[in-house]
């Protein structure tokens, strides 16, 4: 709504909201190559090859992030990662205020 109240295109609105939600695919993604080996682990079916993988996976990510902040066309573009971020701030310290309201309820 912020962006259509400042005038922008369509096709634009599109081009920065999608650029945005990569990084989230990119989070999510890796979160998924992190958790792997300990879910495997878990069920009792560990293995050096899917450790690997998974750093390896990570690893991808993190420079398919550097070389996008790295390739930012223009402001807008490169303010993206700074707002993913922001979104991924608020998020946690939205958890933490309330899981500490969490415990203090249980603890009553």
């Amino acid at each position: 709504m912020t962006l259509a109240l400042r005038g922008v295109t369509g096709a634009d609105m599109y081009d920065l909201l999608g650029s945005l939600s990569v990084f989230g695919f990119l989070t999510a993604y890796a979160l998924v190559a992190v958790a792997l080996p300990f879910a495997r682990r878990a069920l009792g079916q560990h293995s050096h090859w899917v450790t690997g993988i998974s750093v390896l996976t990570v690893l991808v990510m993190i420079l398919i992030v550097v070389f996008d902040l790295r390739s930012a066309t223009d402001v807008n573009h490169a303010r993206i990662p700074w707002i993913y971020l922001s979104y991924i701030a608020a998020g946690l310290a939205l958890y933490v205020v309330r899981r500490k309201k969490a415990v203090v309820s249980d603890q009553l």
